[in-house]
């Protein structure tokens, strides 16, 4: 851990190696920011958005593909349904290592209500 001051605000950097390959680096910056960094052992990780008074709890989750990762907005597994068992929004992005593209598609609900769209394909 390490604490570091910046003119009036300060800053805090958390390093953890959980053994495995299993590390996770947070850093909480100087005003309402928050960093994130999960190692190739980490294959899954939640950040709860907490109410503050305008907005309702909300869980960004994030997950490892095979080819990519999915990031999916919901209540968690506890709070009040919003979106029908396994429709809330997501964000999946594959990457193509042989092609040298990331492809981006968004989708949300199910059944009937099922909507998916391309949002994009980009060389990288």
């Amino acid at each position: 851990m390490h604490n570091e001051k910046q003119g009036n605000e300060q800053q805090l950097n958390l390093s953890v190696d959980l053994g495995g390959g299993r590390q996770v680096d947070v850093e909480i910056g100087t005003s309402d920011q928050l960093w994130v960094s999960a190692g190739p052992g980490i294959g899954l990780g939640d950040v709860w958005m907490k109410d503050d008074g305008r907005l309702i709890d909300l869980r960004v989750r994030i997950r490892r593909t095979l080819g990519g990762v999915e990031i999916v907005v919901d209540r968690g597994d506890t709070g009040d349904p919003w979106w029908p068992a396994g429709g809330a929004p997501r964000l999946a992005v594959a990457i193509d290592p042989a092609a040298r593209t990331a492809l981006a598609v968004a989708s949300a609900g199910t059944d009937g209500q099922f909507q998916e769209v391309m949002l994009g394909k980009t060389a990288i």
